[in-house]
């Protein structure tokens, strides 16, 4: 029976580099499958068969890429752990999974080491260099006699911790048949093969890690990997010194990429070939501006969440369309994934109109794990395809149908306040802000007034370029919403001095508890 593991060494004999890391190290990938079948051999002598979880705590590295296609090589549930995370965290992660094995580099630290070793866990040490493979098993008896136990009754590829709304991170489990579904399409939907060079910016426990290892790997490109938080003139001149063909960037990368003080204007990008954004919403003036600088290049929106294998939805296009504003649509589902809207009464819409969007299909996730209540209540039966076997994620998107099928965001469903009386879609404000040239992301909050605290009050914090003039600002505002969608309060920040998350997201919590 064919594995996700057998079904993405397809390449396995080619000598041709599948990863080259920011330092011109390559590990082809004959390399890769060899040193991933002996991570895989490791793992299953230590924990017998079973399809349990594994941890990998590395920094990004080739040493990490083959640690991570070890885990399914040997049949487990790859964890991965970010070495940034705080201990409290990491250690929770290690519990809510049951994991036995993490594995590490040889630059562990050692109190680092020494506090894994207290919740009980075997550290499996890995490096991949100029001589091979070296692996050493340190506190091996600490998996004890017990055979591991599976993790869920069903196979699973892995499992990604996102951040909840509790404040508790959510273990998001993903069927190893949900995954090889979504490589297959998303490989179809790239058309990517030996000659696409991709650069991977993202870190290892972002969504995007399925993307950048396993769906490149199974078309056969080079992915190039650099640590997350490339400045922006970095990046334009490593599109350029690698001839990257392919990247995907969070749309606050891209709307940095099209400012003023961008470099990509002054590089050589004839080899790209498209830009794939998504992560958040990208006004169409800064695609505008690349496009003038890169004629030649096409674009591809991509949008979906973690719990339905990161990737839902697509809108592929050559150019913006004259006279278009804001934002371009979402497009329409990807082949391995159904979509519906849904209006307030939890009817389907047979016409356009705007509903929360409900994904289904073979994508959507096995469920959070050890979160039984949390997980009815976003993993709902299909009733209206009874025929499917698969259940529905409920997104808590709002999303707007159009006449001709495409998919518009329109917010989320906590993204809805009343101000004074007034209806307010706090993403609508955000977007009036972020299609300003010099903002690169605003948050929209409602907090109390500053008279007593009786009355409600919108505050936006602005991160900018560069410094710019807030009266001119508000009167911009003005002619965009009405009177009480301009916030009462606005606060303006740079990007240099803002708080920003190892996937090169601005981290909100951070920011807005300084305010």
């Amino acid at each position: 029976m064919e594995t996700y593991y057998s079904m993405l060494s397809r390449h396995r004999a080619s000598e041709r580099p599948a990863f080259i890391d920011a330092g011109g190290r390559l590990l082809s990938y004959h390399k890769l499958f060899e040193h991933a079948d002996a991570i895989g051999q490791c793992l299953t002598r230590l924990l017998g068969d079973a399809n349990c979880a594994v941890g990998v705590l590395q920094d990004k590295s080739l040493t990490a890429v083959a640690s991570i296609f070890g885990v399914l090589a040997g049949n487990k549930v790859f964890v991965p752990i970010s070495p940034g995370l705080p201990a409290a965290r990491r250690d929770s992660i290690v519990r809510a999974t049951s994991m036995k094995v993490v594995i590490v580099d040889y630059a562990l630290a050692d109190d680092v080491a020494l506090e894994l070793a207290r919740l009980g866990l075997a550290l499996v040490f890995c490096a991949v260099d100029e001589d091979g493979l070296r692996l050493h098993v340190a506190n091996r008896e600490s998996i004890g006699s017990e055979p591991a136990a599976a993790i869920h009754d069903e196979p699973l590829s892995h499992i990604l911790f996102t951040s909840g709304t509790t404040g508790t991170p959510k273990g998001v489990m993903i069927k190893a048949e949900s995954q090889a579904a979504f490589t297959r399409t998303m490989a179809a939907a790239f058309g990517h093969n030996s000659s696409t060079r991709w650069l991977s910016v993202s870190p290892l426990y972002f969504d995007v890690v399925t993307l950048d290892l396993f769906v490149e790997a199974y078309c056969g490109s080079t992915v190039y990997l650099y640590q997350p938080g490339l400045p922006a003139a970095e990046l334009a001149y490593t599109l350029e010194k690698h001839a990257i063909t392919d990247v995907l960037f969070i749309s606050s990368v891209v709307k940095m990429l099209a400012s003023e003080f961008s470099e990509l204007k002054r590089r050589d990008l004839s080899r790209l070939r498209q830009l794939w954004y998504g992560g958040e919403s990208c006004p169409v003036e800064a695609l505008r501006k690349i496009k003038q600088w890169l004629p030649h290049i096409a674009f591809a929106q991509c949008y979906g969440p973690t719990e339905v294998c990161n990737n839902s939805t697509l809108m592929r296009f050559d150019d913006v369309p004259p006279g278009h504003t804001g934002f371009m649509p979402l497009g329409r589902p990807i082949d391995s994934v159904e979509a519906y809207v849904v209006d307030t009464d939890g009817e389907l819409l047979r016409g356009p109109g705007v509903g929360e969007l409900y994904l289904g299909g073979v994508q959507v996730m096995a469920g959070y794990l050890g979160d039984a209540e949390g997980t009815a209540a976003k993993r709902v039966p299909n009733r209206f395809n009874p025929a499917s076997p698969y259940p529905l994620f409920r997104t808590g998107d709002f999303v707007r149908l159009d006449a001709d099928g495409l998919l518009w965001f329109h917010g989320r469903q906590d993204d809805l306040v009343k101000v004074r009386g007034n209806r307010i879609s706090l993403h609508e404000v955000q977007a009036a802000f972020v299609s300003e040239p010099e903002i690169a992301d605003a948050i929209v909050r409602v907090v109390p007034d500053s008279i007593g605290g009786f009355l409600d009050a919108l505050e936006a914090v602005v991160i900018c370029h560069r410094a710019i003039d807030k009266k001119a600002l508000v009167e911009r505002l003005r002619s965009r919403l009405p009177a009480y969608m301009v916030p009462d309060r606005i606060h303006i920040e740079l990007r240099s001095d803002v708080p920003i998350k190892e996937n090169g997201k601005l981290d909100r919590h951070q920011l807005l508890s300084r305010i």
